[in-house]
């Protein structure tokens, strides 16, 4: 029988190799997307299931929140995690089916130009590649995060990161560590950009006025 110890030493060893087979072009690709669409005023939507939703609200928490220099620098990134919805997502999965739960609120909120972040460690969820499907429809741009081989997921983005591994787990904390990467990019970024000039300084506070 495998001790905690042990189990817990093979993990990280698996996790440590992993590291040295991702992909640093599709990773810089990554930053290169979603540093555009900030320049670009662009909205950024992030979507998973399970492990993956928990993943794609992390990253608009960061991104929206964790790439500001300080609560008054730099102008936001616009980030949505379309997992955040309880309701949204249950409407559509009870009036509809499951396979709808991201294309409808998609449809209803992104433009043109926008990005979408889609997180699949298998790549083939069906609700993530309809989502997908309604995204190209609508004129935005496909980050595609998966693991394995990539799945059909990987095929439909017009960016692909893929983590070289079957084991979920490994596939999710890469992805996670790619969202810290981002946020440390682009609060680097930020800090380079002017104060928003819809905020002025009244008692020391930031205010939008």
């Amino acid at each position: 029988m495998v001790t905690p110890r042990v189990f817990a030493e093979q993990y990280f060893t698996a996790l440590r190799a992993l590291l040295d087979r991702v992909p640093l072009d599709a990773v810089a690709a990554l930053l290169s997307e979603v540093e555009a669409a900030w320049a670009e005023h662009r909205r950024i939507f992030l979507i998973g299931n399970g492990g993956s939703a928990a993943t794609a609200s992390h990253f608009a928490l960061d991104l929206s929140k964790g790439t500001r220099p300080d609560p008054w620098t730099g102008r936001p990134i616009q980030a949505i995690a379309l997992t955040d919805s309880v309701p949204f997502v249950t409407a559509w999965a009870n009036d509809t089916d499951y396979v709808h739960i991201f294309s409808e609120p998609l449809r209803a909120l992104g433009t043109a130009g926008d990005r979408l972040i889609a997180i699949s460690a298998s790549g083939n969820s069906p609700n993530i590649l309809e989502a997908v499907n309604t995204a190209h429809a609508l004129g935005m741009r496909v980050v595609a995060l998966t693991g394995c081989s990539g799945g059909v997921l990987a095929a439909l983005a017009d960016v692909a990161l893929t983590i070289p591994s079957h084991e979920y787990g490994l596939v999710e904390d890469l992805h996670l560590a790619l969202n810290h990467i981002l946020t440390g990019y682009m609060r680097e970024r930020l800090a380079d950009t002017p104060p928003a000039a819809d905020r002025v300084a009244l008692g020391g506070l930031g205010v939008i006025v």
